[in-house]
């Protein structure tokens, strides 16, 4: 049965992902319709204690506070799909996910930065201008679950 929600993971994460790359934003119905299954799934479907799945939820509630107190520095639709992802995965599996998923940002940003200072030519005004471009977050977390969930 784990089998059938990770490949369900991926594949919502994946269409999530798309929609996330072409509008920057996530419709709020979606991501409650999506937590609302997941936590029915996550409870019927364990027989073990589900305070690591409860436990997992605080990575996500940090990055929504964060991201409320930041004007959405991290978008508020990706840190509902950490909450999410928390309480599927169980806390030390997303602490993994985290990990994976922001060095995959971390990665896609210096290449952003490369390929921006590559084509302005500009040096240091290239940096000034670059710290508030925004990017799809959604892929990341969709490649760092398949990593946690496949490995």
């Amino acid at each position: 049965m784990r089998e059938i929600g990770d490949a369900a993971g991926v594949l919502v994460l994946l269409l999530l992902s798309i929609m996330d790359l072409k509008n920057h934003r996530i419709s709020c119905r979606i991501l409650v319709g999506i937590t609302i299954l997941v936590m029915g799934y996550r409870i019927w479907c364990s027989a073990e204690d589900l305070l690591p799945y409860w436990e997992g939820m605080l990575p996500g509630v940090f990055c929504l506070a964060v991201s409320f107190f930041t004007g959405q520095a991290i978008g508020f639709g990706d840190s509902w799909m950490i909450l999410i992802l928390g309480f599927y995965l169980g806390i030390w599996k997303t602490a993994v996910l985290l990990m994976v998923a922001f060095f995959l940002a971390g990665f896609y940003s210096i290449c952003l930065l490369a390929r921006k200072m590559l084509s302005s030519g500009r040096g240091k005004r290239c940096w000034q201008n670059s710290r508030k471009e925004k990017f799809a977050f959604l892929p990341a977390l969709m490649i760092a679950f398949m990593y946690v969930v496949y490995r």
